[in-house]
């Protein structure tokens, strides 16, 4: 376990590239940073914060978010406020072309790494595009779910697609889309993951990991045992565990099987606010909100 400062300010997205190769990073001083991830050495950083002599009157761009990697690791794609999707191109180290949104709501990578899934505030809607050229290839329209629907989840095989409260076939084949309904209370979903089987959906809901039963979408039970508000959750590639990141600075795992706890990490940085398990699953990573670092472990 090692850990580096990789940022002025919060470290808020971070992605493995494919087989492990590299980590991205995304943080609130707007740069896109690509890091060895067995020293931890920056091999690449490319900013994205636009000139304040090109700003226009009330323009605010701010940290970035939803950090996904293609599936051959020449494109990322992140959300920039008031900017929208950003395709960055890691060969060029440039930006190759943005999606123009007033916010971005989520954001996921499809299981065969060739395209991304992005929920909009305005228009609301999910889009489905090519990370290759930005080609929308499928999209669902917003009035279809609740407002602000502020979290995607997709199935192992790309055949679901949940969002927010709401879990549909995909491609959408019928007008409206079926979709089947996930009993959450309360609270607005903001991640969401399937098990490997498709028997389970795990939710972050107000701070708190929620499993739903599917295909019913009924509520089976919560994944107690952090101290403070779980903010970020990643599944290992072969879905039988959950890794959940904490502000308590604390990294869990749990068994996707018997929904229980397996090991605890605990960190020195500071409360966490992202975290991303390596293709291969046998590397994690975690982001500081509070002191900007990176910290990368074995989990083997």
């Amino acid at each position: 376990m090692f850990t580096w400062h990789a940022h002025e300010e919060a470290v808020t997205a971070l992605a493995f590239g494919p087989n492990g190769r590299f980590l991205v990073s995304a943080g609130a001083d707007e740069c896109v940073t690509v890091w060895d991830p067995l020293t931890g050495t920056e091999q690449a950083r490319i900013p994205l914060r636009v000139d304040d002599m090109l700003r226009m009157p009330g323009d605010a761009t701010g940290p970035l978010r939803h950090l996904v990697v293609s599936g051959d690791g020449a494109r990322v794609v992140v959300s920039q406020p008031a900017i929208g999707l950003v395709f960055v191109d890691l060969e060029r180290e440039e930006v190759a072309f943005t999606h123009t949104f007033d916010e971005v709501l989520a954001v996921k990578s499809a299981p065969d790494g060739e395209s991304v899934f992005v929920c909009p505030m305005n228009p609301v809607a999910v889009y489905q595009s090519r990370f290759a050229d930005g080609e929308q290839l499928h999209s669902l329209p917003g009035p279809t779910w609740p407002a602000r629907a502020q979290a995607i989840g997709v199935s192992p095989s790309g055949s679901h697609l949940a969002v927010g409260h709401l879990i549909y076939q995909w491609p959408p084949i019928a007008s409206p889309p079926r979709s089947t309904r996930v009993q959450v209370k309360n609270y607005t979903p903001e991640d969401l993951a399937f098990s490997a089987d498709n028997s389970h959906l795990f939710a972050l809901v107000g701070g708190k990991i929620v499993v739903y039963s599917l295909p019913g979408g009924l509520f089976k039970t919560k994944l107690k045992g952090h101290d403070g508000r779980i903010t970020a959750m990643a599944l290992a590639p072969d879905g039988r565990r959950l890794w959940t990141a904490s502000r308590d600075a604390t990294v869990k795992c749990w068994d996707t099987f018997s929904l229980t706890l397996d090991r605890t990490y605990t960190f020195q940085t500071g409360g966490l606010d992202c975290l991303a398990v390596s293709p291969d699953g046998n590397v994690a990573a975690v982001g500081s909100g509070q002191k900007g670092t990176i910290t990368l472990w074995d989990l083997d």
